[in-house]
C-alpha cells in the first residue's frame, strides 16, 4: 500500500462547516511548519492540498461579495485594495458571509492524534481553532 493510500486509511470522511476550516487554516498551516512525526506531517501536508480548492472558492465568494457591497478605498485617487462598507451594506455583507461560512463541506479529515505530536508547541488559541480535527 502506498503512502497516499495509507493516508487516506488513517482519515475520516465527515462533514464540517467551512467556518471550521476556514478559521483553523491559519492553525494548520502553523503546526504544518512544525517538526512532527513523518507521517502526521504527511497527513497534514495531504489534507492541505485536498482543501485548497475548496478554500480558494470560498475567498473567491468573499472577494465577488466585497466587491459588490464595498467601496474601494483610494489615496491620491489610486485604490488601495481595502474597501469601506456602509452600515447597510456591511450588514448585508456579514450575513451573506454567514450564511457561506455555515455551509457543510464533505471532506477527508486526517486522523490526527494530540499524542502523535509530541512535544510540538501550539499556542492555546491554535488549538482551540483545530479541536474538530483533532484526537485525544
Amino acid at each position: 500500500m502506498d503512502k497516499k493510500q495509507e493516508a487516506k486509511n488513517q482519515s475520516v470522511n465527515k462533514k464540517v462547516k467551512l467556518r471550521e476550516i476556514v478559521e483553523g487554516i491559519n492553525a494548520l498551516k502553523e503546526l504544518s511548519n512544525q517538526k512532527l512525526p513523518v507521517f502526521e506531517s504527511f497527513k497534514i501536508s495531504l489534507f492541505l492540498k485536498n482543501i485548497a480548492p475548496t478554500l480558494e472558492a470560498y475567498e473567491a465568494e468573499r472577494n465577488k461579495l466585497v466587491q459588490e457591497l464595498g467601496t474601494p478605498v483610494k489615496e491620491k485617487g489610486k485604490e488601495t485594495g481595502n474597501f469601506n462598507f456602509e452600515p447597510e451594506k456591511a450588514k448585508d455583507f456579514n450575513e451573506k458571509m454567514a450564511s457561506i461560512l455555515d455551509v457543510d463541506v464533505d471532506v477527508d479529515v486526517p486522523v490526527i492524534s494530540v499524542k502523535a505530536l509530541g512535544d510540538v508547541k501550539i499556542e492555546p488559541i491554535n488549538l482551540s481553532a483545530l479541536m474538530w480535527l483533532l484526537v485525544e
